[in-house]
C-alpha cells in the first residue's frame, strides 16, 4: 500500500510540473513550437563552434582555419562553405566532429548529456571518396581522431563503428574491440552469440 501511495505521489508531481511547463510556454510565446524554433544564444553558438574548430584542428582536419555555426540552418559553416556542401567522406567526419564537440561542451559547461555517442562510418573519406577534394587517405587524420578519442576524459564515451583498421597502437589498445563475425577470433559481434542447443 506505501508503495502504491509513492507511485501516485510521484505521478502527481509529474502531472504538476508537466503542467507548469506548459504554462511557463504559453507565457513565453513558444506555445507548442518544437525546439528548433527556440533562437540560440550567440553567445552559446560563438563557444560551440570555438570547440569544433579545435576539435578538427586537433584532428589536422586539411585547411581548417574558421568555423561558425548557422542558427537558420542549425548546422556548421567551415571555412565559408555550409558542411552539407562538402562531399560525404567529409561530411562524415565534421558531423563525427559536431557530436564529438556537443559532448565537450555539455561536459564543459555542465548541461545534461548521457554521457556517450555513436559514430557510424566517420572515417568514410578513407574508404570512399567522393573526388580528391573528399579525399583523406594521404593525410594523418585517422590516427589524430583516434589518439583523440583515446584520450578523453572517464566521464565521456565513444563508440566507433568502422569498417576500416584504426592504427595499430589503437588496436592493441584496451579500448579498442574488434568485431571480426568469426568465432574463436576477436570478439563474433556486439552482441555475444548464443552457444548451439544441445543435440
Amino acid at each position: 500500500m506505501r508503495e502504491a501511495l509513492a507511485i501516485h505521489r510521484g505521478l502527481s508531481d509529474l502531472e504538476q510540473r508537466k503542467a507548469a511547463l506548459e504554462r511557463e510556454g504559453e507565457v513565453s510565446g513558444n506555445g507548442g513550437n518544437s525546439l528548433s524554433d527556440v533562437d540560440l544564444p550567440s553567445s552559446t553558438a560563438d563557444k560551440f563552434a570555438g570547440i569544433v574548430l579545435s576539435t578538427l584542428k586537433a584532428w589536422h582536419f586539411p585547411e581548417i582555419d574558421r568555423v561558425h555555426f548557422d542558427s537558420k540552418t542549425r548546422d556548421l559553416v567551415i571555412n565559408g562553405k555550409n558542411r552539407t556542401s562538402f562531399g560525404k567522406g567529409l561530411r562524415a567526419i565534421t558531423q563525427a566532429a559536431f557530436t564529438v564537440s556537443l559532448l565537450q561542451y555539455c561536459r564543459q559547461f555542465e548541461t545534461p548529456h548521457p554521457g556517450f555517442i555513436v559514430l557510424d562510418s566517420p572515417l568514410l573519406s578513407y574508404r570512399e571518396p567522393e573526388g580528391d577534394g573528399d579525399d583523406l587517405r594521404g593525410s594523418d587524420l585517422n590516427s589524430h581522431f583516434f589518439e583523440f578519442l583515446a584520450k578523453l576524459q572517464a566521464d565521456r564515451q565513444v563508440l566507433v563503428v568502422e569498417n576500416t583498421d584504426p592504427p595499430a597502437e589503437i588496436q592493441a589498445s584496451l579500448q579498442s574491440v574488434k568485431f571480426t563475425k568469426i568465432e574463436g577470433v576477436g570478439r563474433y559481434g556486439f552482441f555475444p552469440i548464443e552457444p548451439a542447443p544441445p543435440t
